[in-house]
């Protein structure tokens, strides 16, 4: 996080330019030698589109080597070659990507760059009776059913403006940005809709984790893994999450009942078995 006075100090001043192989990088200091081990090792990751794990101490400000590195290399991707690779930047918690965010907008010159935050209904719905909706479930059912009956004004509203609304976005759309936007009047256009369409165009899309893990997840959100630059921050925490959503639990009433009719079926298959030998 960047102190106000630090903030004004930053985007007051012109930042330096480093030069890592033949990429022009925007850093907002002077970068330290662990940091330019760092963005050269990214660099050389993303030339060859091969995988890397990179590993470095706490506070060496790996995030903002990540999304500095990352942007300015996808910004001299050569205009020869076709389809720009997206970069899919991802963090265990919606939390975690505000920070990113604010590290984005603040402390780069990267503020102008077509990037969106993605998010579920609980972030983003702003209906008036959805939105109080304590079970994500019924509040999935209840979104469907009012787009599918055009009840709802805010999803209308978007569908109204869903051509124009990638033209108009070249900045960093965060959750924040969106549901003020959904909040606007009393037909505001629909910040989860808008997301999802933001994203489809992006050069940078922010998203948590199990929204890239979860295939079906991914078909939710329409995230495509082709021609994209994968990024997990924190990537420390992918193992537990996986476990997590691997896993499940069974409580005592659901295993007795299961008990009862394990022993109701096999009673069932005894006289079965029974009649056909005599």
């Amino acid at each position: 996080l960047y102190f106000t006075n630090k903030v004004f100090l930053l985007l007051s001043c012109k930042m330096p330019i480093i030069v890592i192989g033949d990429i022009s990088i925007s850093f907002p200091f002077d970068p330290y030698s662990v940091q330019r081990v760092f963005l050269s090792r990214l660099l050389s990751a993303l030339n060859s589109c091969s995988n890397a794990l990179l590993e470095s101490p706490t506070g060496t400000g790996k995030t903002i080597c990540l999304l500095c590195g990352a942007l300015s290399w996808q910004k001299a991707y050569p205009a020869s070659r076709e389809h720009k690779p997206r970069i899919l930047y991802a963090s265990r918690t919606h939390s975690q990507l505000s920070q990113v965010v604010a590290e984005l907008k603040c402390a780069t010159d990267y503020s102008d760059v077509n990037a969106v935050v993605l998010g579920s209904r609980d972030q983003l719905c702003v209906h008036q009776t959805v939105s109080k909706e304590t079970n994500a479930a019924s509040k999935i059912q209840s979104c469907r059913l009012k787009v599918k009956t055009r009840s709802c004004v805010h999803y209308n509203a978007w569908d109204k403006q869903q051509n124009s609304l990638s033209k108009d976005k070249s900045h960093v759309v965060d959750i924040e940005d969106l549901v003020k936007e959904g909040k606007r009047g009393q037909a505001g256009v629909c910040p989860y809709f808008s997301a999802k369409s933001l994203a489809a165009t992006a050069d940078l899309v922010l998203l948590p984790y199990n929204y890239l893990l979860d295939r079906k997840a991914r078909s939710t959100h329409g995230i495509n893994l082709e021609n994209a630059v994968i990024i997990f921050d924190e990537a420390h925490n992918i193992e537990r999450l996986c476990e997590e959503a691997a896993s499940f639990q069974l409580t005592s009433a659901q295993l007795a009942s299961a008990f009862v009719e394990t022993q109701t079926l096999l009673k069932h298959i005894v006289v079965r078995l029974f009649s056909l030998n005599y």
